[in-house]
């Protein structure tokens, strides 16, 4: 007989909108790996399968506000339009079960953690609105709620899964590790296509991203050519951006390919990552990779089925790229970079 396929629905919100980013874009991807062997329905904002909440676009969107005040309404909307139609619901954001009811068969792919993110970066002054002991209190109340819902956590790394444990008393057994996904049939290195840029940056031209110092470096260096692919710029950035500097704003997935095949080098200096989905996506198109240790730091070498040359360019990256290092030092007092 058979097998009947199990009906999945996948919920990433901010998929395709101003503030997707790489978890949205991986669970896309997982949706289009596991959609050949079951039937799956993929939710957001900006899908055929489209979320609408009527909020404010500042509740909808911003980060903290939203997960607090939008996340848990989109869960309780779809427990009571939609929670039987399925056996089983992906979700991105660990809020969303915080109104819901405890056995709906929810699976959370984890790729961070509100209360760890706090803890990180509760003494850095440009971001006290968001990260201070409050925000701390509110956020460890409301995950250690949500956690508990789960019947299944996957993390995106160990050290997250390590974290989350820890931090939330749970149970091993739940809490397991799934990575990001790249797509294989749009992401490989084209040698038809001409090189153009030294750096590619991808990302949002944000602080946290290391914008501030991708435009240091390109002042520096204004022979090099640079190109950024956004979702916006942070405003303090916009009349800072040199113009060696291309920027291009939201560049839909099966094209990003194109751009990383012609640029010889991915920069990204971030100042916060955990797994990092652009870097997956730049070694599997053959490009070298300048990026923070932050960013690198849960990129697994060992289970990257890649060109080991590449791998080996990323751990001995000064010895690859035609760069004055002592500008990068310049720039990076306070982060510590992987050349």
């Amino acid at each position: 007989m058979k097998k009947e396929k199990d009906k999945i629905a996948i919920i990433s919100e901010l998929y395709g909108s101003k503030r997707h980013g790489g978890e949205n874009q991986a669970a896309y991807n997982l949706y289009k790996e596991i959609d050949n062997h079951n039937i799956v329905d993929f939710f957001s904002y900006n899908t055929n399968k489209k979320i609408n909440i009527k909020l404010p676009t500042i509740i909808k969107y911003t980060p903290t506000i939203r997960d607090i005040f939008a996340v848990p309404i989109l869960g309780i909307l779809f427990e009571a339009q939609y929670s039987n139609n399925y056996r089983k619901t992906i979700v991105t954001s660990p809020t969303i079960t915080l109104l819901c009811k405890k056995n709906n068969n929810y699976v959370l792919w984890l790729h961070n953690c509100r209360t760890i993110k706090i803890k990180k970066f509760i003494k850095q002054k440009k971001y006290k609105l968001l990260f201070n002991p409050l925000s701390l209190f509110i956020f460890k109340t409301i995950e250690n709620i949500c956690y508990k819902k789960y019947n299944e956590i996957y993390c995106i790394t160990n050290e997250l899964r390590e974290k989350l444990i820890n931090e939330f008393h749970l149970s091993p057994d739940r809490v397991k590790i799934q990575g990001n996904i790249v797509d294989k049939k749009i992401f490989y290195k084209n040698k038809k296509i001409k090189k153009i840029y030294d750096y590619i940056f991808v990302g949002r031209g944000s602080y946290q991203k290391g914008f501030d110092i991708v435009i240091k470096m390109a002042k520096e260096e204004s022979t090099k050519k640079y190109l950024a692919i956004v979702n916006l710029v942070e405003k303090e950035f916009i009349d800072k951006i040199p113009n060696n500097i291309k920027i291009i704003y939201k560049v839909p997935n099966k094209e990003m390919s194109y751009y990383y095949n012609q640029a010889r080098n991915l920069i990204l200096p971030s100042r916060d990552e955990e797994q990092p989905l652009v870097i997956l996506e730049a070694l599997w198109c053959g490009i070298d990779i300048l990026a923070s240790k932050e960013a690198l730091r849960n990129i697994n070498m060992d289970k990257l089925t890649m060109n080991k040359d590449n791998l080996y360019k990323i751990i001995n990256y000064s010895k690859k790229i035609e760069f004055n290092i002592v500008i990068i030092w310049k720039y990076l007092t306070n982060l510590t970079f992987c050349l």
